[in-house]
């Protein structure tokens, strides 16, 4: 779907965001997997004796788990039993159309657009 043939989200939908917010938290989640794999080469142990790198990983670390389970969460509460496919779409950044040439989706499109509104609604709610 082309940006210029999409339809724009109505401020009365309940799921409306800003159009700026709505980069912002699109980029944020387009991050996932560099997060992922980041997180799995902090392995917690400096290789200095000194405490204080052990310390910036840990912490690294945490900020990491965060992000990581804020995504998660979200996509969980947005769609429940298609989270999976939803937590694909936002992360990877594959539309409906994208996943739906793929795979055989459980959810019309209409419906999934929904929950991604959705998410991106809570997302925002749980970033301020």
């Amino acid at each position: 779907m082309s940006k210029a043939t999409q339809a724009a989200v109505s401020k009365k939908n309940p799921f409306w965001l800003p159009k700026n917010r709505y980069y912002e938290l699109k980029y944020f989640c387009l991050q996932f997997w560099d997060w992922q794999k980041r997180r799995a080469q902090l392995d917690g142990l400096a290789t200095r004796e000194n405490r204080e790198p052990t310390e910036i990983e840990a912490i690294e670390k945490a900020e990491l788990d965060e992000k990581i389970r804020k995504v998660m969460t979200c996509a969980k509460l947005a769609a429940h039993q298609y989270d999976e496919w939803l937590l694909k779409g936002v992360t990877k950044g594959l539309s409906y159309d994208a996943m739906a040439a793929r795979k055989v989706l459980p959810i019309s499109r209409d419906a999934y657009y929904v929950l991604y509104r959705k998410f991106f609604w809570l997302l925002d709610a749980s970033r301020k």
